[in-house]
């Protein structure tokens, strides 16, 4: 298993992430209430999304996705909790760090650029033609840190981890603009 941790900005960002790791099957975490939507809702399930609760815990949705990762499955997740207000990189939230940690799984960062301008999540419609760039880092194994660290210490030390590379991969890409 592995995770995709991506920068959220828009809601392109799952098909745009979806399109570039067409080689196996991706399992999105998306929030609950998107899955009242009719039509949406049962959309995003065929494309191999799972409700997760916003705001709180939610055991059921972390379980799944470690049940996924530990069956060798893709899980995207955006540790930012919810999509970008001004286009720039929110503080990630811990789930990524515990659910790294409990499935013991690498982690592949993403930097999406562009998204933000094609569709903020303050306009009712995309703006086409829109430039989008998208950037994958290398895959973090982080055994040193599951063997050295414990408790709320490893989640903090990954999640620090996976921004800091989110943070680079956002550098990187900001070179060639």
């Amino acid at each position: 298993g592995i995770i995709v941790a991506s920068n959220h900005q828009s809601y392109i960002d799952p098909p745009a992430i979806g399109a570039c790791i067409f080689h196996r099957p991706l399992f999105f975490m998306a929030r609950d209430n998107i899955f009242d939507i009719p039509v949406l809702g049962r959309f995003i399930i065929w494309l191999g999304a799972f409700p997760i609760k916003r705001g709180k815990f939610d055991l059921a949705g972390m379980n799944l996705m470690i049940k996924l990762l530990k069956k060798g499955r893709a899980v995207v997740m955006f540790p930012e909790g919810t999509r970008s207000f001004n286009g720039e990189l929110l503080p990630l939230q811990p789930g990524i760090g515990i659910i790294a940690y409990k499935a013991q799984v690498p982690i592949v960062p993403v930097y999406i650029d562009g998204v933000y301008k094609a569709w903020p999540r303050h306009k009712l419609l995309p703006r086409f033609f829109q430039p989008i760039r998208i950037i994958c880092g290398n895959p973090l194994c982080l055994t040193d840190i599951y063997r050295e660290k414990q408790g709320a210490e490893v989640y903090r030390e990954i999640t620090r981890r996976v921004e800091l590379k989110i943070t680079e991969l956002k550098n990187e890409i900001n070179k060639y603009k």
